[in-house]
């Protein structure tokens, strides 16, 4: 049953760390879209760099941290307590 836990943690942190990793991505692509354009075309003001979304901007990336740490803690107690 632990494993179960274990597993569940896990792939909750994984999650999490997808989304974020995605979303960064996005930002990425979002900056690059607007920036070559702007290059090629040679008018108009662009920033230099993409504008990084920060760890505590999506609140689904905040949620599944935490809730697997708090399952992944679980799994690990009900393991040694056995």
């Amino acid at each position: 049953m632990e494993f179960k836990y274990l597993l569940v943690g896990v792939l909750s942190l994984l999650g999490g760390g997808v989304l974020y990793t995605m979303e960064r991505f996005m930002s990425i692509v979002q900056w690059a879209a607007d920036f070559v354009p702007v290059k090629l075309k040679g008018s108009g003001v662009v920033i230099s760099e993409p504008v990084m979304p920060g760890f505590t901007d999506n609140v689904f990336v905040i949620i599944l941290f935490v809730c697997g740490l708090l399952i992944l803690g679980y799994g690990v107690y009900e393991r040694r307590t056995r």
